[in-house]
């Protein structure tokens, strides 16, 4: 049997540790405690940070006769046993929650998700009692068992379903943004199966540290190109779009969308009744353009859509249906105020415009329709 470096075992458990007390503390004023999405992130963390603990002290453990040792030897091993199928299970729960914002699917189909890996974690709590997965010798010596594979199996099964989730979330409603699960996943893979086939070497749950990281990196990108009063896209987003559509020399077209009379619902309802007009117009822009656009809010009451490798036909079309969906929220919200749009579509043909001339023209002809709204008035 391979004599374990219990040095690098040490270092690389201290290493995950150490990465996960960062992430735990950059963490703590930028995300929303009361979100599901995030406290599970946080759940995840903790349990990966008590497998950093635990894995190291079973190996320290590992052959002492002491009683004392004994125990921290069945308790690191069935600790870390455990959280490698509640941790794969806990991060498909925050994938689905972080793709569709809310908790009924939660509630109403991952109970039906959990039960094999709920019968998983109960057959390692038994191996305490029957010693089938893992067993501790008289001499207090670890050693895996077949049958402890199946937490491999139950773990990669589970990395896999939260592919498919996001595949599929895709697949009906666009591209994800801001939430790349390779950068997650792929270093788990390689630690676990470099754990799995090498006796001796402690790499699962620091490679797991270092996806959490990754993500959270990831998703605090996402924080400085979204708006908080809209959840849209910001201009900082959009410059870099543009700058990316005219050096790619990609064909667009656009719509650049003014909230009419803002000033005067901030002015005589307040500016909370302003932001939730805000609020409003940004979900039904949202809600009634293309799946392949881009929504952005370009500045205070403005809006702009892109729509890669359209013309400005397509973007009429969509104005229509934006309107038709305004006239509807106009004639059955309970609002104190009643939305008005003004829209200018423009395109953009690579090789004879600039982004600046795509933003000229849909300024000009918004400001047209504006203007007509004004003295329809």
């Amino acid at each position: 049997m391979v004599e374990p470096n219990y040095e690098s075992i040490l270092i690389t458990n201290a290493i995950g540790l150490a990465l996960l007390a960062c992430l735990l503390v950059s963490s703590y004023m930028t995300r929303d405690r009361r979100g599901l999405d995030d406290r599970l992130f946080t759940v995840i963390t903790l349990t990966c940070a008590g497998s950093c603990i635990f894995e190291p002290l079973s190996w320290f453990a590992d052959g002492n006769p002491e009683p004392w040792a004994f125990f921290l030897n069945y308790l690191g091993n069935a600790y870390c046993y455990i959280a490698s199928c509640v941790t794969p299970y806990l991060w498909v729960l925050y994938v689905d929650t972080r793709l569709h914002k809310g908790t009924t699917r939660i509630r109403n189909w991952h109970p039906v998700v959990g039960i094999p890996v709920a019968i998983v974690v109960l057959l390692n709590i038994g191996n305490l009692f029957g010693q089938y997965m893992f067993t501790i010798s008289d001499v207090n010596v670890y050693s895996r068992l077949p049958l402890s594979y199946i937490n491999y199996v139950m773990m990669f099964a589970q990395f896999f379903y939260s592919i498919w989730l996001k595949h599929d979330y895709q697949r009906k409603h666009g591209r994800v943004r801001f939430f790349p699960m390779a950068m997650f996943l792929v270093p788990i893979f390689v630690g676990a199966v470099v754990q799995a086939l090498m006796f001796g070497v402690s790499l699962a749950w620091p490679c797991v540290a270092i996806g959490l990281v990754s993500i959270h990196m990831s998703l605090q990108n996402e924080l400085s190109y979204i708006d908080p009063l809209t959840n849209l896209y910001n201009r900082t987003y959009l410059d870099g779009t543009l700058s990316v559509f005219e050096r790619e020399g990609t064909k667009f077209s656009g719509i650049m969308i003014d909230l009419d009379l803002f000033k005067d619902i901030n002015d005589t309802l307040g500016h909370s009744v302003g932001d939730e007009a805000l609020q409003q117009a940004a979900r039904l822009i949202s809600e009634n353009v293309p799946e392949n656009a881009l929504v952005l809010r370009f500045a205070g009451d403005e809006f702009i859509v892109l729509m890669s490798g359209s013309g400005e036909d397509e973007a009429a079309q969509t104005c229509h249906a934006i309107e038709r969906a305004v006239e509807q929220f106009n004639a059955t919200a309970d609002t104190p105020y009643t939305l008005s749009l003004s829209m200018g579509v423009s395109s953009f043909e690579p090789g004879v415009d600039t982004t600046d001339d795509f933003l000229r023209r849909a300024d000009e002809r918004m400001y047209e329709q504006k203007r007509e709204h004004h003295e329809a008035a």
